[in-house]
């Protein structure tokens, strides 16, 4: 692994760590550290690919979602070789099971002004993950963002705006047409 490599590696590594973290912070209640209960944060791996492309399809359609035209194995072949890409995977321990709930890729445009969160999926299996898994996604990519300097998270052509807006991203200038919602860090 080149130098380059491992310190983007790193960064990604510590984003995940802070925005555990922060997650740790704010829960408060007995109800709030049980929902979150056995989650951890981590980058894509051949297991988490292997667990999306071959078993997350069996529940896509009691959901009205056919996934992507690409699959995770495919995206992995386009996003690892970038050392700075944005990788973050979401397990979730339920009994002595290890759950994938959720996954993203993204990359910086190449000023590094901006990260760009092109890909985010989560698991329609009967044991997804209640709480959510774009909070977790979301604080990563911006605690990321921030350790490279970049001025703004982007998510690129979100399926549905209404959900992420709950999290601060818009349209840039109010753009309802614009294909990606921005919040500035």
């Amino acid at each position: 692994m080149k130098d380059h490599e491992l310190f983007y590696q790193r960064l990604l590594q510590e984003a995940q760590k802070r925005a555990v973290d922060r997650f740790n912070r704010h829960l408060k209640s007995p109800d709030e550290r049980k929902v979150w209960r056995g989650l951890t944060i981590g980058t894509i791996t051949d297991e988490a690919i292997d667990i999306a492309d071959n078993e997350w399809h069996e529940y896509y359609e009691d959901e009205g979602w056919c996934g992507f035209s690409i699959s995770w194995q495919r995206l992995s072949y386009k996003f690892e070789p970038i050392p700075s890409h944005f990788s973050t995977a979401v397990w979730q321990e339920i009994g002595d099971e290890k759950i994938l709930q959720g996954m993203a890729y993204g990359k910086f445009n190449k000023s590094k002004s901006a990260l760009y969160v092109n890909f985010v999926e989560r698991s329609f299996a009967p044991t997804y993950f209640k709480g959510g898994i774009l909070l977790p996604i979301l604080a990563c990519a911006e605690e990321y963002a921030l350790l490279v300097e970049a001025k703004e998270v982007r998510i690129n052509e979100p399926l549905d705006a209404s959900i992420y807006e709950r999290y601060g991203y818009k349209a840039p200038d109010g753009d309802k047409r614009a294909k990606y919602l921005a919040k500035e860090l």
